[in-house]
């Protein structure tokens, strides 16, 4: 709702219509309607057919400027080169509905003197007006706070949108790398080495220990302890009972040497893996 003004003498009124609009506006509409409104208490109408409205986040700040802030004729690289707001034409008309306060129909450009955030540029200011110029987001406390919140957000959301783009194109990058490195012939070589070697490997660990197991065996048959018979209450509680019992089985020579023959074997595979891919073992 727009703040009802005070009937007051016309620089009173001027000021509360200033001061009203600067701290109320949350919008540029809310600027143009505070401000129809406004006049009307002086005895003018103004009435517009465009006013300012495309945004952009760096209107021009060589001529103008909001209030407290730099202009740039220059372009000075120290220097804001513009501040977010908007753009476009001031055209409409100016007619004086009573004489209370203004002895003839005020020009826009009259008006425009009297607000300075309305800022005009180049065009015809009479009481048929129509000239380009534009407002900025900073002349006005609650619609700046307000447009900082929603940049904030912007941010927030913008931030996040790259955060999952960046996870996604590292996530497809090392799906990539990892495709490109698999593909490549010599890791194929060698991982193709890796596994025939992991198989090797596991065979003379089986062998080792049937070896082992062998020897074992055979180291218990030739050097056999013999004991007399215990008694029968010995044989049944001593724990060696087992240990005596399976040292006396035996097995043929015939296994030991097809254990030879495959580590024979095993070594032969090996010697062909080293002398196939010799770098891969200096």
């Amino acid at each position: 709702m727009i703040p009802q003004l005070n009937q007051s003498p016309k620089n009173v009124i001027i000021n509360e219509i200033n001061e009203t609009i600067i701290s109320n506006a949350e919008s540029f509409y809310d600027v143009i309607e505070i401000l129809i409104d406004g006049l009307q208490a002086l005895g003018v109408k103004i009435s517009f057919t465009s006013y300012p409205n495309q945004y952009s986040d760096l209107v021009s700040n060589t001529h103008n400027a909001p209030k407290g802030y730099p202009s740039n004729c220059g372009s000075k690289s120290d220097l804001p080169k513009g501040y977010p707001g908007v753009i476009g034409r001031w055209s409409g008309t100016v007619e004086l509905i009573n004489d209370s306060y203004f002895s003839r129909t005020p020009s826009f450009g009259d008006i425009a003197s009297l607000f300075p955030f309305l800022k005009t540029g180049t065009g015809g200011v009479g009481c048929n007006f129509s000239i380009s110029g534009m407002m900025f987001v900073y002349d006005f406390p609650r619609m700046k706070e307000l447009f900082k919140q929603d940049i904030d957000k912007q941010v927030k959301l913008l931030t996040n949108a790259y955060c999952s783009k960046v996870e996604a194109i590292n996530k497809k990058h090392a799906q990539e790398r990892t495709k490109y490195i698999q593909s490549n012939a010599k890791m194929i070589s060698i991982d193709t080495l890796i596994g025939e070697l992991t198989e090797l490997t596991k065979k003379s660990n089986d062998i080792k220990m049937a070896l082992r197991s062998e020897l074992h065996k055979k180291f218990n048959e030739e050097n056999n302890i013999k004991l007399e018979k215990a008694p029968q209450h010995f044989i049944k509680d001593d724990p060696r009972h087992e240990l005596i019992c399976a040292n006396s089985s035996t097995h043929s020579s015939s296994e030991i040497n097809k254990l030879a023959a495959q580590a024979n074997e095993i070594k032969k595979q090996m010697d062909e893996l080293i002398s196939n891919f010799p770098e891969n073992f200096i």
